[in-house]
């Protein structure tokens, strides 16, 4: 028998989801604000109700992951706004976080309203702004590629470093191996440093290598904050990862078809990727929470610490971040007729 719901049931049940996860999002949010290191990205995301005073159906999801929380908001716009809201309440006595993203100005006016805040720029995107302008000017290939090979040769020395890191102590006092391999990448970016400056220097430089390389010049300090932090990302791909399941749906279903589905969308994605970060297994965490609000009258449990992370026991973390029961072969289960 065909089981046949209406568009409303299914609304109703899904707005009924969205209220039991909602309890988890301060939670997530409280404990994301009072850690020091994250990786920021946004994608686009169509959400096809009108909205007053909104043209068009654009809105952006935003994420924001730190060490223990991975945080999605769904937002109508891409302006500065949306990060500002994000890290009002960043602890106050917190100094030197960093923020590993890519250029854009809503990150930088971000930083300009938050002193504690280091913005470390993505080398990803310096590559690719050496290889765009190789394909836009041929004849500039080879002095692009000499670029393009320099940070490979960056990403090599700093992967060989953080070989010889030990996170448990500070900078100063590493291994000898650590110390030579910091002194070769320190070399490498004095290099760099000093053949993009005297490049700026001539009197008459290609229009495309002076954009290029005032880019890379006006965003040097960002670009070097991973040297004395090795535990910073040369490039913002930890962010663009955890985008990428969102991205390949969106690219499926063309996005949310109301507001509060949309935002639903975000709270779900913040919900299960913090629990994936943990190694927890969502269909026991999943299978846990809904049993638990199923005994609480259909309401989210009023004590919250079983099921978030940094809160439960380390025998619960053990138990639900098991595999799944391996089953038998389906065919070992059925009946054999005989001819």
């Amino acid at each position: 028998y065909g089981l046949h719901l209406s568009q409303g049931t299914i609304t109703d049940g899904l707005q009924r989801l969205k209220g039991l996860f909602e309890p988890l999002m301060p939670v997530l949010y409280e404990r994301q604000m009072t850690e020091k290191l994250f990786h920021g990205d946004e994608t686009r995301w169509e959400v096809f109700e009108e909205v007053e005073g909104k043209t068009g159906h654009r809105w952006y999801l935003w994420v924001m992951q730190s060490a223990s929380v991975v945080y999605y908001r769904m937002a109508p716009g891409r302006g500065a706004d949306i990060p500002k809201e994000h890290f009002a309440t960043l602890r106050k006595d917190l100094l030197e976080v960093v923020l590993v993203c890519d250029r854009y100005s809503a990150y930088k006016s971000l930083a300009l309203d938050c002193d504690a805040l280091i913005l470390a720029f993505c080398w990803a995107h310096v590559r690719r702004d050496f290889l765009k302008a190789a394909r836009s000017w041929p004849e500039l290939e080879s002095w692009m590629f000499t670029w393009v090979d320099d940070i490979r040769e960056l990403y090599h020395l700093n992967a060989t470093r953080l070989q010889e890191w030990d996170e448990r102590l500070p900078l100063d006092q590493q291994s000898s191996a650590f110390e030579e391999s910091q002194c070769a990448l320190g070399t490498k970016l004095r290099q760099m440093q000093e053949c993009c400056e005297a490049h700026l220097r001539e009197p008459v430089l290609h229009l495309a290598k002076q954009k290029v390389l005032s880019s890379r010049q006006n965003h040097w300090d960002g670009l070097t904050v991973f040297v004395d932090r090795p535990e910073v990302a040369m490039d913002k791909n930890t962010a663009e990862r955890i985008l990428r399941n969102p991205v390949v749906g969106r690219k499926n279903y063309y996005g949310s078809g109301s507001v509060w589905s949309a935002s639903f969308a975000a709270m779900m994605c913040s919900v299960l990727q913090t629990i994936v970060l943990w190694g927890l297994n969502p269909h026991h965490w999943f299978s846990a929470f809904l049993q638990a609000c199923a005994d609480h009258g259909g309401q989210s449990p009023a004590d919250l610490c079983p099921f978030v992370p940094w809160q439960m026991s380390a025998e619960r973390r053990e138990a639900l971040s098991r595999p799944l029961p391996v089953m038998g072969p389906l065919s070992a289960k059925l009946p054999v007729f005989a001819p």
